[in-house]
């Protein structure tokens, strides 16, 4: 079987399994992915002026030449992360103001 179609596969199971398994648990990194969850227009507006700054076509031609694969997860996973948090934050404080809340999200 081609590898490109059973590993993502094995992975889905594997998580699905693990998540079935916690079934009515909750650890400081689910709360965190609930509240991430919860300001998801957040990170859907404001996402592109984090990813602007990185020029991600320098990353990509250098993550090609190194052929890497444990880096360029490790690179893309931080860098979602980061930029996810960011989103988040600045979300936060866009909140704060009635005026900049009504300008940014139309609330």
């Amino acid at each position: 079987m081609n590898r490109h179609i059973f590993m993502p596969f094995c992975m889905a199971f594997v998580i699905v399994t693990l998540f079935m398994a916690r079934h009515g648990e909750t650890s400081r990194f689910e709360r965190m992915l609930d509240y991430v969850g919860k300001r998801t227009l957040d990170v859907y507006v404001l996402h592109y002026f984090f990813i602007s700054i990185v020029h991600l076509q320098d990353v990509g031609k250098y993550m090609e030449e190194s052929g890497n694969s444990l880096l360029m997860f490790v690179l893309a996973v931080g860098l979602a992360t980061v930029i996810t948090a960011l989103s988040v934050g600045v979300g936060n404080v866009l909140h704060k103001g009635q005026l900049i809340e009504k300008l940014v999200y139309g609330k």
